[in-house]
């Protein structure tokens, strides 16, 4: 059949040629509607149900909120997995569905199990589904603020953060899903949600005779429209409503009742009516000082660049009033476009490292022309099977590519004609169909072992193909974009070459010679297969003994799921004591962002603790998460006393020291957990954790932590879990290369 093939392509040269250039044409269509990301995404099929539960405690949310979601998940087709989570004010419920299910199928069958438990749950909760993105949706994060001079910076903490927050959550918010797509939701932590209080007063409600439930009473329907059908008067009509626009004015003048003598009783005679602000689970700083952070989340399988780009865009366009400004502070453009740029990099200096090789070993500058143009083209053709299956180009699925054996079919085909043109040195050129017969024999000559040859290679993948799991969806990209990539090669080798060698390469004038590389090659070699053949047994002793040595010492490596990507920024986790207030919490935050902000190296400081809006990260306030981003010009990096500059870890080593050193509480590292033996640590103390964005969401998403080892341990009793986390975290810290032991404090 191969055969056969070579035959029609070498009688349709150019019918052969153009259909190549069309299918790379439509590559070259194809390649700017790729997704691209920095890596791939492993997050599982998953649902989150959050519910704002108020003032219930986490005993009562567990047993009235918590359990009935999580028991009527039960029985969903496709199930793998419910966890869920109970902490004041918020019970999370994550549904996780085997892999391959339609998300919005899986919403759906949720979002009918809780309209089955609603009228079950405790009055005014409803619980809601988060959005719909992943665990690597947080391609966006801009930080909101007031202008510097500007009468809204001269205003109290409080205020301000009101402001903000009000501006965040009716102006940017809303632009934002309106003039950007793909956009999951738009996240904001910190600040203060304004609401309006009305504080009663229990002596003058009794003295007018009135009890809370009459105050309830009227207050339940305020702020709502109703409409009241139409009224038809001579001829016209009109519609009838009501508007639920109040201000705190009207609101104070509300009659709550009529006293004796038939005069209303106004709200404001019985209760203190004037704005508030929610109570919240978490807040946010930026240089040390408190602010409101928005977190653009993208649509799961969106395009995380393209979402990016659109974002910041829109952040530039929006019209916001005139005292506030919005700073992006991290986008993830940057760091696909590096990790794009290096792969791009890297490609193209092999394929001209590759090109040179071909030139010097073929000796032919056509030849090698033509060998590297299979680079190109298997790429292109590769490129249209990534768009077809939904691979995204990343570092996984790109830089597995070796250009190598993309070239390898071709130039043995090009490399064969070669040698048979060279034997017709110095006679005729011979008619075109002596050239065509000359060709097609030289391309029998070694179909066969080129195609059997690229075929093993390519079965080597095919066992990748049947991982599951997150290490499916880590490496089967990488392993579908080879085989397709190597599959194009071998089609470019057997369909293009013969063709262009038929039209192109030409019987030299005069003798042929090898050229010097190839030579010196060929002297090298030989003497070493003639000592090889002669000596066997030396030679299998040899190789036992090195194959031996290499097993040892591949037993004794390290292991790793994957190499760290350097994202270029760095975050900085921070763990105080689970039963700290979350104003204390801030004050400590504050200083610890000011001791960052002092290092040379850090261009922004910006950091996020408790619990954001929609609930996606539920942390209790006493973790923060630190986001140092490092100027990107390292060149404006301090040259230290060693002459020269930090690298990232000897950074973070040094804010490290500096925190321990100078942040208030910390305690001393001498005892088993960073406290002196005998002593209660402060609820000031913080731990120290090093880590990256990307980073820090892969190991949430891969163990539910944040840690690279963790452990859990399970039982009825709270009291007996503590006794035991706390025994095995002495045991775990006596484990050799063991750097930071930490419990997941209570929330």
């Amino acid at each position: 059949m191969l055969n056969a093939i070579v035959e029609k392509v070498l009688n349709r040269p150019y019918t052969t040629i153009l259909f190549f250039l069309t299918f790379a044409a439509a590559g070259v269509f194809l390649i700017p509607l790729i997704p691209i990301d920095a890596t791939p995404d492993i997050t599982n099929v998953q649902v989150m149900v959050n519910t704002i539960t108020g003032g219930l405690d986490p005993e009562q949310i567990e047993k009235s909120v918590t359990t009935p979601v999580e028991t009527e998940m039960g029985g969903i087709a496709g199930v793998k997995e419910v966890r869920s989570l109970s902490k004041n004010g918020l019970s999370q419920v994550v549904v996780v569905f085997e892999d391959g299910t339609d998300i919005y199928w899986a919403r759906q069958q949720i979002s009918e199990r809780l309209q089955a438990i609603r009228g079950n749950l405790p009055e005014g909760i409803s619980p809601e589904l988060g959005p719909i993105s992943t665990g690597l949706g947080e391609v966006l994060m801009y930080v909101v603020l007031a202008k510097p001079e500007s009468e809204l910076a001269k205003k109290a903490e409080i205020d301000r953060l009101l402001y903000l927050r009000t501006v965040q959550d009716f102006a940017i918010r809303r632009y934002l899903k309106a003039n950007c797509a793909n956009i999951a939701d738009v996240d904001a932590t910190g600040g203060f949600k304004k609401e309006i209080h009305v504080n009663v007063d229990p002596v003058r409600l009794e003295d007018r005779g009135l009890g809370i439930e009459d105050i309830v009473r009227k207050l339940e329907t305020v702020g709502e429209s109703f409409g009241g059908g139409y009224i038809q008067h001579e001829g016209r009509q009109v519609i009838v409503r009501t508007a639920g626009t109040l201000n705190l004015d009207r609101i104070r003048r509300i009659a709550v009742k009529l006293d004796l003598r038939g005069h209303p009783v106004f709200l404001s005679e019985v209760a203190d009516v004037r704005e508030g602000f929610v109570q919240r689970q978490g807040a946010a700083t930026y240089d040390g000082e408190e602010t409101v952070l928005g977190i653009i989340l993208m649509r799961s399988g969106a395009n995380s660049r393209r979402v990016s780009i659109d974002a910041e865009k829109a952040l530039a366009e929006i019209p916001l009033p005139s005292d506030v400004e919005v700073k992006i502070l991290y986008s993830r453009r940057y760091l696909v476009e590096a990790t794009i740029h290096t792969v791009a990099k890297n490609l193209a200096e092999g394929a001209v490292l590759v090109v040179l090789v071909l030139l010097l070993i073929l000796g032919n500058f056509r030849a090698a022309l033509l060998v590297s143009l299979a680079i190109p083209l298997s790429m292109l053709f590769a490129a249209a099977g990534m768009k077809y299956f939904g691979i995204s180009a990343n570092l996984m699925s790109l830089g597995a590519i070796d250009f190598g054996l993309l070239v390898d079919a071709s130039v043995v085909i090009i490399e064969n004609v070669l040698r048979r043109i060279s034997q017709k040195s110095g006679e005729p050129e011979g008619t075109a169909n002596d050239r065509l017969n000359l060709v097609l024999d030289a391309v029998k000559e070694v179909l066969l072992p080129v195609t059997i040859g690229l075929v093993l290679i390519m079965a080597v993948y095919i066992p990748i193909l049947a991982l599951e799991g997150v290490e499916g969806k880590l490496f089967k990209p990488m392993a579908m974009t080879v085989l397709m990539a190597l599959a194009s090669s071998l089609a470019v080798a057997v369909g293009l070459m013969p063709a262009l060698a038929y039209l192109v390469l030409r019987v030299p004038r005069g003798e042929h010679k090898e050229t010097a590389l190839f030579a010196l090659a060929q002297n090298m070699y030989r003497p070493l297969l003639k000592f090889s053949l002669g000596h066997r047994a030396v030679l299998f002793i040899a190789v036992s003994v090195l194959s031996g040595a290499s097993l040892f010492v591949f037993s004794r490596m390290g292991a790793d799921f994957m190499p760290p990507l350097n994202e270029g920024d760095l975050v900085v986790n921070l763990t105080r004591d689970s039963g700290i207030a979350l104003d204390e919490s801030m004050r400590v935050q504050k200083i610890s962002d000011r001791i960052i902000a002092k290092f040379a190296e850090v261009e922004h400081v910006y950091s996020r603790t408790g619990t954001p809006e929609s609930a996606t990260d539920p942390m209790g306030v006493h973790l923060s998460d630190v986001f140092v981003i490092p100027h990107k010009n390292e060149k404006l990096w301090p040259v230290q006393a060693n002459g020269r500059r930090r690298t990232k870890d000897e950074l973070f080593e040094a804010i490290r020291e500096a925190i321990d050193r100078e942040a208030p509480g910390h305690p001393p590292s001498n005892g088993p957990s960073g406290t002196a033996p005998g002593t209660m640590p402060s609820m000031a103390s913080q731990e120290i954790m090093a880590n990256q964005p990307i980073e820090m969401r892969f190991s949430e998403i891969l163990e539910g932590t944040r840690a690279d080892v963790s452990l859990r341990i399970y039982g009825p009793e709270l009291e007996t879990l503590m006794e035991l986390l706390e025994t095995s975290k002495q045991t775990v810290e006596t484990i050799r290369g063991a750097s930071e032991v930490e419990l997941d404090g209570l929330t």
